[in-house]
């Protein structure tokens, strides 16, 4: 992503041994319709997607999440013979108004892309067109004074291919 959207900055987190650390890099994603997809644009060494370009009328919509609720998982499976990755991004919102339950309920209806940073500074995306990112959404209201009410989002898809990086 360029250093601007967002917020999400470019650096790589390192610790002292100089390995990389996992996870996602901020408590924000970017989401389109998929319906909002023109092109998924060209392949580069069969890993990466090269600027995949929107419709007219459509945005990559940030999404800011509570703190440390960002978490991208990746699993593959045998199905028939055939490798599938059921790819998934879990995020937390802190609250339960209603204007977040009303843009939580417009998210859960359609299908989309997701686009984030990993703490290595990659770029992914997550869903297809053809198979989209679909998001189920859950309440926690708490019991105990001082505790925060929250909603939890999950972005879901199966895909035969792992979650490719991005290249603008």
């Amino acid at each position: 992503f360029p250093v601007t959207i967002g917020g999400m900055g470019l650096e790589i987190i390192q610790g002292r041994s100089g390995r990389k650390f996992g996870g996602v890099a901020c408590n924000e994603v970017q989401v389109v319709e998929a319906a909002g997809i023109e092109s998924m644009g060209s392949i580069l060494n069969g890993f990466y997607i090269v600027n995949p370009t929107l419709k007219s009328g459509y945005d990559w919509l940030s999404v800011k999440a509570a703190r440390n609720t960002c978490h991208f998982t990746e699993t593959p499976t045998i199905d028939g013979g055939a490798t599938i990755y059921v790819q998934q991004m879990k995020i937390g919102w802190s609250g339960d108004s209603i204007d977040l339950m009303r843009k939580v309920e417009k998210m859960a209806r359609v299908g989309m892309l997701i686009r984030f940073k990993d703490r290595t500074g990659e770029a992914k995306i997550i869903g297809h067109p053809d198979a989209p990112v679909r998001m189920m959404f859950d309440r926690d209201n708490k019991i105990q004074m001082g505790e925060v009410n929250r909603v939890n989002g999950v972005y879901r898809c199966t895909s035969p291919f792992f979650a490719p990086g991005l290249v603008f």
